[in-house]
C-alpha cells in the first residue's frame, strides 16, 4: 500500500500524547526546548502532520500578529518533507485568518535551520516598532542563538499556469537530470535548483504545438485533472499551449529545440498560498542523450549556472542544505531515483494527480511508487 504523504491538520485532543512524545524525542537533541507543549489548553493553534502525528507546528497570535513558535518533526521522520508541509499549512492558516505576515525565531546553531526557512520564503528582519515577533517567554532560547525571520502573506493569489521540463539522460553514475541554479536576485525561488521552464505566455497560444489527433486525445486524458486543462473552454487547445510553453522555455533557457512528442507528462504541482506569485506547474520529462547534438547550455539570465547532475547527487546535496531544493523538485527526483535508466523512466507513464496546497490537507495523494506501475 502506498505511504500517505502529508495530511496536515489542526491537532485534536487525541494527538496531544503523541505531540508530547515528539517533543520529548526532539528535546534530547535540542535541550533548550521548553517542556509541556502537548496540552489541550495551550495558547495558539497546533497543527500536526501525519496519521498518526509525526510532527507538529505551534502558531501563536497576539493582536493580529502571528508567530511560528515551534516546528518539530520526529527524528526518524526528518528529510521527508514533513516540516515543509507544516510550514505551508501554517502560512495557509495565517492567510485564512487575515494575517499579513508570519514571523519566527530560527535557531542559528542548528545546522540547516536558517537555510530551510529561507527556502520557504522567510528572510531575516530588523523588527520595527510594534512588529516584534510573538514569542512564549517561559523558557526563552538565548538571543545569540536565534535570528528573527519573517515571511509576508498575500492571500487570494490565483495560481498561473506554468511548465517545467525535466531533461534526463543515462550517465556513468546513473540517471542524470539537467538543472539550473537560479540567481539570488529572483523574486520567486531565489538560489533554488530547478528544471528549465516558466509560465504560460500569450505567445504560446499564438504558436500552440501541432499534435496528431490520436496523440492529442491521449494527452488530454492524461492532463484531465489539471486545473488549467479542465477549466479551459477547449481542453485540446490548452494541452497544445502547455506543450508550446515547454518547447519555448527549453529553447530560451538551454538552446535546445524539442518536438512536442518528446515532452512526456510527469506531474502537476500548485505552489502554496500566501505568496505574491503562485503557479500551477505541469512537469514533463524529455530525453536528451549524451550523444544528442542538441546539447543543453545555460542560456538564461535567471540562472548563474546550469549542468547535468546525477539524481542521487542532487538529493544528497539537497539533504545537507548544500543545494536549495524545493519540495516538488525533491519529490520528483525521489521518484526518478527509483529507475535505473531512461528507458524505464519513459515507460512509466505515471498517472497525473495534481498536488494542491490550498487546504490544511496539503498533499491529498499518496506518494507514487512508480516502479510498481512498470512491473
Amino acid at each position: 500500500m502506498a505511504e500517505r504523504v502529508g495530511h496536515t491538520r489542526v491537532a485534536q485532543e487525541r494527538d496531544f500524547p503523541l505531540i508530547q512524545e515528539i517533543e520529548a524525542a526532539t528535546a534530547r537533541m535540542i535541550p533548550d526546548l521548553p517542556d509541556g507543549l502537548g496540552t489541550p489548553d495551550r495558547d495558539g493553534t497546533l497543527l500536526v502532520v501525519g496519521e498518526p502525528a509525526v510532527g507538529f507546528a505551534h502558531i501563536s497570535e497576539v493582536d493580529g500578529r502571528f508567530n511560528l513558535e515551534r516546528i518539530v518533526v520526529r527524528p526518524d521522520q526528518t528529510r521527508q518533507g514533513r516540516g515543509t508541509e507544516l510550514v505551508y499549512a501554517a502560512v495557509q492558516l495565517v492567510a485564512t485568518r487575515g494575517g499579513d505576515a508570519l514571523s519566527l525565531a530560527a535557531f542559528t546553531d542548528v545546522p540547516g535551520n536558517e537555510p530551510f526557512f529561507r527556502a520557504l520564503g522567510f528572510a531575516p528582519v530588523e523588527q520595527p516598532a510594534g512588529r516584534e515577533p510573538v514569542t512564549m517567554s517561559e523558557n526563552p532560547t538565548p538571543a545569540d542563538k536565534r535570528i528573527v525571520m519573517m515571511r509576508p502573506i498575500a492571500p487570494g493569489v490565483v495560481p498561473r499556469p506554468a511548465v517545467s521540463v525535466i531533461p534526463v539522460r543515462d550517465g556513468d553514475a546513473g540517471l542524470e537530470v539537467f538543472v539550473q541554479h537560479r540567481v539570488q536576485t529572483m523574486d520567486f525561488a531565489p538560489g533554488v535548483v530547478v528544471f528549465p521552464g516558466g509560465r504560460v505566455d500569450p505567445v504560446d497560444a499564438e504558436h500552440a504545438a501541432q499534435v496528431p489527433d490520436e496523440q492529442l486525445d491521449e494527452l488530454v486524458d492524461v492532463w484531465r485533472d489539471s486545473a488549467y486543462v479542465r477549466q479551459a473552454e477547449d481542453p485540446r487547445f490548452a494541452v497544445r499551449v502547455i506543450l508550446a510553453t515547454g518547447i519555448r522555455e527549453v529553447a530560451e533557457e538551454t538552446g535546445v529545440q524539442l518536438r512536442p512528442d518528446e515532452l512526456i507528462p510527469w506531474d502537476d504541482w500548485t505552489t502554496p498560498p500566501g505568496v505574491p506569485k503562485r503557479f500551477q506547474v505541469h512537469f514533463m520529462v524529455a530525453h536528451l542523450p549524451s550523444d544528442d547534438e542538441r546539447s543543453p547550455q545555460n542560456t538564461t539570465t535567471e540562472a548563474f549556472k546550469s549542468e547535468w547532475l546525477p539524481v542521487s547527487e542532487v538529493l544528497r546535496r539537497g539533504a545537507t542544505a548544500e543545494l536549495k531544493v524545493m519540495t516538488p523538485t525533491r519529490v520528483i527526483l525521489e521518484e526518478l531515483e527509483q529507475f535505473g535508466d531512461v528507458a524505464t523512466v519513459l515507460a512509466a507513464c505515471p498517472e497525473i494527480t495534481p498536488v494542491l496546497f490550498d487546504h490544511l490537507l496539503t498533499r491529498p495523494r499518496p506518494r507514487r511508487n512508480l516502479m510498481e506501475a512498470t512491473e
